[in-house]
């Protein structure tokens, strides 16, 4: 697709997506105006009052509602593997393989969208645009050359984690948690939503064509040791318990990867993938924000550390290229 097809394309998105917003007076510029002229007339003595406890109820209301969210996740990553919701709180989840180019809908509710395009051989995430409707819409798009950021206008509090690789957006109402990660030329995406709002949504994360994913058969054997040094760096680290089933996935994912495109750096996805497991049991309650920046931290030094070890298995071990001449080679730098 050529851009200026890719762009009427993303035009297409947001006026699907806007257009389904309900109409509201707010969004006339001379409405409000008149109104909260009119308005101040009569309630200016009132208004301190009035909107310090309109604060502390509106903060009230959103600590209960986050106390109350059970969450799901559905991550979509790599190249590019699928782990769709559970059908129930804690259930359990298999990765999928889903190898089809071109613009998808991963997620789709009245609260937020998230469109990806996935390019082919490898079929990485290679843009995406998000979008969280409302009177003060925020409108991501991967490929902009602006901060993927939310403004403070809007229902969302974005953040911007791992020194500019990797955001995270809250929705400061619903129980919603988006994180995108960029690695090198791709995206990897993890949606979190609480059940009630998981069962009105549609989208890969829902219902997915894809085939269920196994273990490359026959990997280069040093491909599954270097998959093995950051999966045990994240272990090492972990905030919590880590389900047996996101290890294992993560391992799969990892050396089926490395196997395609012989590149060891992908083992970063699965670090992080362990990683955010670890702290998936303590979602549910508390401030989600801090918990994700202190993973963010201890990504980075997981990665450090996991880079200086494979680096070193790599210089020492003699078959590092396959029968099409593609090497492994040392890693260099890794944004994390």
């Amino acid at each position: 697709m050529d851009e200026r097809n890719l762009d009427s394309f993303k035009k297409l998105l947001f006026e699907n997506a806007l257009g389904n917003i309900e109409s509201s007076p707010h969004t006339d510029k001379k409405k409000r105006r008149w109104r909260a002229k009119k308005k101040d007339q009569h309630h200016r003595t009132q208004n301190a009052s009035h909107q310090y406890s309109s604060a502390i109820t509106s903060q009230s209301m959103i600590d209960q509602t986050k106390e109350r969210c059970l969450y799901g996740k559905c991550s979509f990553f790599g190249d590019p593997h699928l782990i769709p919701f559970a059908s129930s709180y804690g259930g359990p989840q298999a990765q999928y393989w889903c190898q089809e180019p071109g613009w998808q809908l991963l997620i789709g509710n009245s609260y937020v969208s998230i469109y990806i395009l996935v390019g082919a051989s490898p079929y990485w995430i290679i843009d995406y645009v998000l979008i969280f409707p409302g009177v003060s819409p925020c409108v991501i798009i991967g490929s902009s050359t602006s901060p993927p950021l939310c403004a403070s206008t809007t229902l969302v509090t974005s953040v911007t984690l791992s020194v500019g690789s990797s955001w995270s957006h809250f929705h400061n109402t619903k129980c919603i948690i988006v994180q995108i990660e960029k690695r090198s030329s791709f995206y990897n995406i993890h949606v979190y939503e609480s059940y009630s709002l998981i069962n009105l949504s549609v989208g890969l994360c829902r219902k997915w064509n894809c085939t269920k994913e196994s273990r490359w058969m026959t990997p280069l054997a040093v491909i599954p040791k270097l998959c093995n040094i950051f999966i045990n760096a994240a272990k090492q680290r972990a905030m919590g318990d880590i389900k047996q089933n996101i290890i294992d996935m993560a391992t799969t994912s990892c050396i089926n990867d490395m196997q395609m495109t012989f590149d060891p750096a992908v083992a970063v996805t699965g670090l992080s993938l362990v990683l955010d497991g670890s702290a998936e049991s303590q979602l549910d309650g508390g401030d989600t924000k801090t918990l994700f920046k202190k993973a963010a931290v201890l990504k980075h030094d997981a990665i450090l550390n996991a880079t200086q070890v494979a680096n070193v298995l790599i210089y020492n071990t003699k078959e590092l290229c396959n029968e099409q001449k593609q090497c492994l080679r040392p890693i260099n730098n890794i944004r994390n």
